[in-house]
């Protein structure tokens, strides 16, 4: 008779019915081979397309297609590194969209349709005093 068991429930259920428990779900013990396992599983997963792409991957690639606007002040296009997101209501900020990372998926998009798209010139500028954003970004 095979029966599986939670790890809690190991003493109570060896003490009530005196029957060995399974320990095929158990984790492995050998760290070398646990590793070499998740490896084995992670390669299977990718190669029939059944793992997910990773969290980060599609934060990045969501900020990098807001990103693909000309900004918002000078309506000039540049890459995506030299692309700023800048809060129009910073009451209204949850967080900073470069901290991306520490929050879920579902909060990115909310979170950048808060924001201008600005080139790092003009949102240096901006911060400085030296040009407006533009009714329109708003």
């Amino acid at each position: 008779m095979e029966v599986r068991i939670l790890p809690s429930e190991f003493k109570r259920f060896d003490v009530i019915n005196n029957v060995e428990p399974i320990y095929n779900d158990m984790p492995i013990k050998n760290l070398e081979e646990k590793r070499a396992y998740q490896r084995e599983w992670c390669r299977r997963k990718r190669k029939d397309g059944t793992l997910k792409q990773p969290t980060r991957q599609k934060k990045l690639q969501i900020i990098s297609e807001a990103k693909d606007k000309p900004c918002a002040i000078c309506h000039q296009r540049f890459d995506s590194c030299c692309m700023d997101f800048h809060h129009i209501n910073p009451a209204e900020k949850k967080y900073s969209v470069s901290e991306f990372h520490r929050y879920g998926l579902i909060y990115l998009q909310p979170e950048i349709d808060k924001c201008a798209v600005l080139c790092a010139h003009c949102h240096r500028k901006l911060h400085a005093g030296l040009v407006e954003l533009p009714c329109v970004a708003v």
